[in-house]
């Protein structure tokens, strides 16, 4: 695969995905400490280390990397852009933030951009919306709301005390409010999130689990039959204050260095949607915040209704100057007519 392809799927944190611990390690405490796992790894494969690296768990002994072919190099059209999905919104901030400050120098230059989807980025600011969400779109009842309102602010609160224990409660508290929406509500699965749609089904959330813990997927994943797929770190999002950590120091250090960040979410999230994560992006402090706040909503992709069109589209927000698309340091995009997952439910572009 190395040989062929320089696109990277990491299982993060370690213990999530196929990835295992060694027998008698801690689980990974917080996304800073995955994301110098993470360095780890990517040093193995990428630059190696030498008798005077005592980083990583090497102890000094030197290594060759195994794909110094396929490093980042931007010089030779091999930027790097760091993708994080779901919880990635906070491993992957974390992952950038070490890479500018653990990499090589030209590596570490070589760090062109950041997406997020659907992304955990600050639990304070994006547990606000979801009340209104469900109810706006005929999901709960006006006393529902209230009582969703009330642990939103609960988590707003422990957030503004943190200490570790409150932000183990707002971590919990928020982790709550997306259960309702990602658990369902309604006799028959409830509100579909994960989906493509606003229609009342069961999601098929727990099928990852079975699907790539099957036989069949492991022998073609050249995977052992013995390896266990795992799709959350639960000592991660429960037991520690890693949830409701901001991402946003993380990503105004990324913004003011130059890279460029690209957040989109489905409009249909009910958990982590647009207005949520607008707010949160909207409270950044870098050198571009006040033309983000101020920028106009736009739209993209394809607007016609011929048969056969891609009808995939949305809108966004962006620093960029007017007229000047390309120039824009941070980007958030909606994606009309899908959920948390895009690729969760077969998506109708030609209605």
């Amino acid at each position: 695969w190395n040989t062929n392809a320089t696109l990277l799927f990491l299982d993060q944190p370690l213990g999530v995905g196929y990835s295992t611990l060694a027998a008698g390690s801690p689980n990974t405490a917080s996304s800073a400490e995955n994301a110098r796992l993470m360095m780890q790894v990517m040093q193995a494969l990428w630059w190696g280390t030498d008798d005077d690296d005592k980083s990583g768990g090497h102890g000094g002994r030197s290594s060759s990397p195994l794909h110094p072919e396929l490093a980042p190099d931007k010089t030779q059209g091999r930027p790097l852009h760091i993708f994080g999905h779901s919880y990635g919104g906070r491993t992957g901030p974390a992952l950038a933030t070490a890479w500018l400050q653990g990499a090589p120098p030209a590596m570490a230059d070589s760090l062109a951009g950041v997406i997020l989807g659907n992304a955990l980025v600050d639990v304070a600011y994006q547990a606000g919306p979801i009340p209104d969400f469900y109810w706006s779109n005929g999901l709960c009842s006006d006393a529902d709301r209230a009582a969703l309102a009330e642990r939103a602010s609960w988590v707003r609160q422990n957030v503004s005390l943190a200490t570790d224990d409150a932000l183990i409660a707002a971590g919990n508290a928020f982790y709550a409010l997306l259960s309702v929406a990602y658990g369902g509500m309604g006799p028959d699965g409830g509100y579909n999130v994960w989906c493509d749609d606003m229609r009342c089904v069961q999601h098929r959330r727990f099928a990852f689990g079975a699907y790539f813990n099957s036989s069949a997927v492991k022998d073609s994943l050249n995977m052992p039959r013995n390896a266990t797929y795992q799709q959350f770190l639960e000592t991660l999002m429960n037991e520690n204050a890693d949830r409701a950590v901001s991402s946003l120091p993380n990503l105004e250090r990324l913004l003011d260095a130059g890279v460029r960040v690209l957040v989109y979410n489905g409009v249909n999230d009910a958990g982590l949607g647009v207005q949520g994560s607008r707010q949160a992006l909207r409270a950044l402090n870098y050198s571009r915040s006040a033309a983000f706040r101020g920028a106009e909503l736009r739209a993209w992709g394809s607007w016609t209704s011929r048969p056969g069109d891609f009808l995939l589209r949305g809108n966004f927000l962006s620093d960029a100057a007017a007229g000047q698309p390309g120039t824009a340091l941070l980007t958030q995009a909606s994606v009309f007519g899908v959920g948390h997952f895009a690729n969760a439910g077969k998506l109708d572009y030609t209605r």
